[in-house]
């Protein structure tokens, strides 16, 4: 009767880390899809993004606004010099990973956001100084 109760005990702690560490892992690779895209956005490789959209009307966002803002990026910005902070956050209850860096020919560090689904595919991006961020979701309790 003691061993079973042991063995009870061991599947439910393992149960347990196991519920932790998923969480963990799929904030992980969202972050990892969202830093990968977030690159694709300054670099304008559309063609990246597009083998990556969400759905067809991301696929037209990647065609008609990303040259643009590639190249807003580059004259307000110029080159990233230094990483600030990436984290993942929760707004309009979407996934985003938000990659804070200072650039050549700003004053104050860009905020650059990537929307990735559940699935890890790329649905949005939002760019602007950092004191203009968005609100985020409130944490749940």
């Amino acid at each position: 009767m003691r061993l079973s109760a042991a063995a009870a005990a061991l599947v439910f702690v393992g149960t347990a880390l196991a519920a932790q560490v998923a969480p963990a892992k799929r904030v992980a690779d969202l972050k990892l899809a969202g830093r990968k895209y977030a690159g694709w956005v300054v670099l304008a490789q559309g063609d990246s993004l597009a083998a990556h959209a969400a759905s067809p009307d991301m696929l037209a966002h990647i065609r008609d606004e990303l040259p643009g803002m590639a190249a807003q990026i580059a004259v307000r910005a110029g080159t990233e010099t230094e990483l600030v902070e990436e984290r993942m956050v929760k707004r309009n209850k979407a996934d985003q990973y938000w990659r804070i860096a200072k650039y050549s020919t700003m004053g104050e560090p860009l905020l650059i956001r990537i929307v990735v689904t559940p699935d890890g595919k790329y649905a949005g991006t939002g760019v602007g100084p950092l004191s203009q961020a968005p609100p985020v979701d409130p944490p749940r309790s």
